[in-house]
């Protein structure tokens, strides 16, 4: 299965796009198995190709990640992923061959008592303090926005991926 990432709809309330008419433009390109997740911006489908051939909005950008990128991630985070109920868990995927260490090349020093960061299969796995909104603004985190290849990030939070495997295992089951 293939998993596609579209950056930055449905975020704050902008560059909203509706899922179900994606979902359309799936089925209208040979892809009717396709599914979505909320309004996340995840499109699951079948295909063994790496790009499919059809017409999104044109400022919208795509990255297709293959299933087993993400199950092999998940396999490899450290314990306290998703530990913390104060602390926001991220999921940073990359854009256009950008890689995960120049990214962090433009990251300042962490503190951990505030975030924590684990890279793996080119995703930056991010947690940080977000319920205290003090540790928040101390993170590093809170300082992305700022990074030159922010908007060479498309993010997705810890319980968005545990959705996308959960769709992906019953897509699978009722072929």
């Amino acid at each position: 299965m293939k998993i596609m990432l579209l950056r930055g709809v449905n975020v704050g309330g902008k560059r909203r796009l509706k899922m179900a008419d994606v979902r359309q433009l799936f089925t209208e390109s040979g892809h009717p198995e396709a599914e979505t997740i909320g309004a996340t911006g995840v499109i699951i489908y079948d295909d063994p190709q790496e790009k499919i051939e059809m017409t999104l909005p044109e400022d919208i950008e795509t990255l297709v990640v293959d299933e087993q990128v993400i199950r092999q991630a998940l396999q490899a985070l450290p314990e306290w992923w998703r530990q913390d109920d104060g602390w926001r868990h991220n999921a940073i995927f990359l854009l256009n061959d950008v890689k995960a260490e120049a990214v962090m090349s433009h990251v300042g020093d962490l503190n951990d008592e505030y975030e924590a960061v684990f890279l793996t299969q080119n995703i930056i796995f991010w947690s940080s303090s977000f319920a205290d909104r003090k540790g928040y603004f101390k993170s590093e985190y809170s300082k992305l926005m700022k990074n030159p290849y922010y908007k060479q990030m498309t993010i997705r939070n810890g319980n968005t991926l545990e959705k996308i495997i959960a769709k992906i295992d019953k897509m699978k089951a009722t072929k």
